[in-house]
């Protein structure tokens, strides 16, 4: 996982060019917000990042897809008692490793962008 560095300006050259990055990153955290839930635009980022999409993803045979797990999911909304009967359903399959190496948190990030579509 990429860790940022301890002194930005080390990286970039200079204060302008860490604001410019400041200022990219709001606007883009604004655009998000508007064009939809930033919650579900994590999601869609976590699911990619901790390569879920490599068992869940359309073309997979190993596991639900991440279109399935949506279907499921939007039955049952994002409702707290929900989210956590999915998160004990995921624990359960303790052989798989990348669901032992998520947090609580950062699962039911994803969980909540299912429960919303996936989209």
């Amino acid at each position: 996982m990429h860790h940022a560095p301890s002194d930005p300006e080390a990286c970039t050259g200079g204060r302008s060019v860490v604001r410019r990055i400041a200022l990219a990153g709001l606007v883009l955290s604004g655009l998000a917000m508007f064009a939809g839930s930033a919650c579900a635009s994590e999601g869609s980022r976590m699911a990619t990042e901790y390569g879920c999409i490599n068992c869940h993803g359309s073309q997979s045979r190993s596991a639900p897809s991440f279109e399935r797990l949506a279907e499921q999911m939007g039955r049952e909304g994002d409702r707290p008692e929900a989210l956590q009967h999915m998160l004990r359903e995921m624990r359960e399959h303790a052989s798989i490793n990348a669901h032992q190496m998520v947090s609580d948190e950062q699962a039911l990030v994803v969980l909540k962008w299912l429960a919303h579509g996936a989209k």
